[in-house]
């Protein structure tokens, strides 16, 4: 009877550990959300080159972990953050072109239009999540807590 105990106890406890570590599939929206709205912030923060150069390839990887990272059946989630890669591309492909050129205003100009498009992605969080899905909704709002901070 004793061991019969022990046994369920040992059971209970392994099933209980194993339930602790895993977060909801909004949970893990949430956080990478957090996550590019923290890059993207600091991106806007950039005061440097070299930090800009820093914050575009955080930001992206930032954005490349949604995909793997996040499940989203629906397919929305993706499809939202692979435009905003798609904006941002463009403005940090300018950036790119504008040091090779070592034209001082043209890095001027280039990081400028980069800031914006990405302060866009800061102020569009709020509208996006407004989503009626649950995993677009928790990453835009990880988006925007993660910018806000």
């Amino acid at each position: 009877m004793r061991r019969a105990v022990a046994s369920l106890v040992v059971v209970a406890l392994a099933a209980g550990a194993a339930g602790c570590g895993s977060k909801s599939p909004e949970d893990v929206a949430k956080s990478n959300g957090e996550k590019v709205g923290k890059a993207a912030n600091q991106l806007t923060s950039a005061n440097s080159v070299s930090d800009i150069e820093s914050g575009i390839t955080d930001l992206q990887s930032a954005l490349n972990d949604v995909k793997s990272n996040v499940k989203d059946k629906s397919g929305q989630l993706q499809r939202e953050v692979n435009q905003t890669k798609s904006s941002l591309t463009d403005a940090f492909d300018h950036v790119k072109q504008a040091v090779k050129s070592g034209n001082f205003s043209d890095i001027s100009d280039a990081i400028s239009a980069a800031k914006i498009a990405v302060k866009n992605v800061g102020d569009d969080a709020s509208s996006l999540a407004a989503s009626t899905d649950k995993i677009v909704k928790a990453f835009w709002t990880g988006v925007k807590d993660g910018y806000g901070s």
